[in-house]
């Protein structure tokens, strides 16, 4: 009887005005299920039951696995990323700055294994798996053929890339290893191990290390210069290339310095000769003859250089005092000894900015001298006249990571990052379109980690973009 009662009233029910419209509205299962079964609890399986949950495996993290990051400028298209500035929803806006590392998915399978930032434009070598991918890529301004040619068809070259294109190199092997890559204002320079230095772009001060011709058309050029007598011995290869603005400066296996390009303030160490008059065996003397240089550094007016005994040399522009402190304004045609105090030890690492310098210890020290914002020792501190220790804590040094040093020092036009011996990435300076990597527009006045989940291992700055090369992470 009691069935029955219930069986005739949700009868009634299903024909009520009310019960019509609660069930329009998917509520009417509330009424239902007290009527026809018991009420069921939902579990979390039932709740993901059709959906894929990724579960990470910590066992499969590729440690040597290389990545890249890049930040700054994009409207130059040096950051390789075309969605920013094609954007595929054309209601999208166009994006022209990232103030944040940003990974690059195309060269995740890649392999990269170097980098380099020019004026607006980027390269990225890889290693090659055969003859028919390419060994460099390169992004950004291409008026002076820095990148290659490059055309969407025939006759038609391309003024600016916004995604990463491949290079053609004019090498005989396979799979060719790159010892050091390096680009300037309007040209690029890449070292490949037995094959020699290849340049193209701009050489209008010989910077490509050719001689200049009169009247030259750089843009849809063909041509790429190839120095094949600095792959003819393995003791003159070139391992370190450091080119900014107009010049190029090679360090070889052997230790020797050769440059080219512009002169007009003493930056290749030639004396005052304006014409480029040099051939592949005149490496640079005076006070570095004789001595095993490992690493150099150019501002474009401006070189540092250190030996592989821990001494420190200069020439070029020092009108900021920069270079030589005890010289101010004055102008070194040829390398010079640089006197440091005996505190600091060893030197192991240079860079050279638009007015400041920075030298790295043996202990893994940094030492900065010279005038700007690049200084990184506060807002208030612009001028230094002598090497001052910047405070480790800074770099990631303190009572529970005592061993913590720095590794790598780069300076650009007037930012600067360091690299720690954990990976760590520190950035300051001006922040022009973000290219600190801080999150932030506003210039950062000492060194500030810079937000990554991979170690890097090594940094290019260009004029308002950075490319980083890290590797492991998630």
């Amino acid at each position: 009887m009691y069935t029955q009662s219930l069986t005739m009233n949700k009868a009634a029910m299903e024909k009520s005005t009310l019960f019509r419209v609660l069930r329009s509205r998917h509520i009417c299962g509330l009424f239902e299920r007290g009527f026809t079964r018991s009420a069921t609890r939902l579990t979390k399986k039932d709740l993901y039951k059709d959906k894929k949950i990724p579960v990470f495996d910590y066992s499969k993290i590729h440690l040597e696995n290389k990545r890249l990051y890049v930040f700054g400028a994009a409207f130059h298209g040096a950051l390789g990323l075309r969605d920013l500035l094609k954007p595929k929803d054309h209601r999208q806006k166009l994006i022209t700055r990232i103030h944040r590392p940003v990974r690059h998915k195309l060269f995740h399978d890649l392999n990269p294994q170097d980098i380099t930032a020019g004026h607006g434009f980027s390269l990225v070598g890889v290693k090659r798996k055969d003859q028919n991918h390419p060994a460099l890529f390169g992004c950004g301004l291409n008026e002076t053929s820095q990148l290659g040619y490059q055309a969407a068809r025939v006759g038609a070259p391309l003024e600016r890339l916004i995604s990463p294109v491949g290079i053609s190199l004019p090498v005989r092997i396979d799979k060719p290893e790159i010892l050091a890559l390096a680009a300037g204002r309007g040209h690029s320079v890449i070292s490949i191990k037995h094959e020699g230095l290849i340049t193209w772009g701009d050489n209008s001060s010989g910077q490509c290390g050719r001689f200049v011709v009169e009247d030259e058309k750089y843009f849809g050029s063909h041509f790429a210069h190839k120095i094949s007598s600095f792959g003819l011995r393995e003791d003159n290869e070139v391992i370190e290339i450091s080119s900014r603005f107009d010049i190029t400066v090679c360090v070889t296996r052997s230790g020797k310095v050769i440059a080219f390009g512009d002169n007009q303030k003493g930056q290749l160490g030639r004396g005052r000769m304006t014409v480029n008059t040099w051939n592949t065996n005149d490496s640079l003397g005076g006070d570095i003859e004789g001595v095993r240089i490992v690493k150099v550094s150019t501002n474009g007016s401006s070189v540092l250089a250190c030996s592989d005994n821990g001494e420190l040399f200069g020439w070029g522009c020092n009108e900021m005092g920069h270079l030589d402190p005890s010289n101010i304004s004055r102008i070194y045609y040829q390398p010079v000894f640089i006197k440091i105090p005996d505190k600091i030890g060893k030197v192991v690492d240079v860079a050279v900015g638009n007015s400041a310098s920075f030298i790295i210890n043996e202990h893994g020290d940094v030492y900065v001298w010279g005038q700007g914002h690049t200084l990184g020792l506060g807002p208030s501190n612009l001028h230094v006249k002598v090497p001052t220790l910047m405070p480790p804590p800074l770099f990631g040094r303190n009572d529970y990571n005592t061993d913590v040093k720095v590794t790598s020092i780069v300076a650009g036009f007037d930012h600067a990052a360091g690299i720690n011996s954990v990976g760590d990435l520190f950035t300051w300076g001006l922040n022009s379109s973000g290219c600190l990597g801080l999150g932030k527009l506003e210039k950062q006045p000492f060194p500030l980690k810079v937000s990554l989940n991979s170690s890097v291992v090594k940094v290019a700055l260009g004029v308002d973009h950075t490319v980083v090369l890290a590797k492991g992470g998630f």
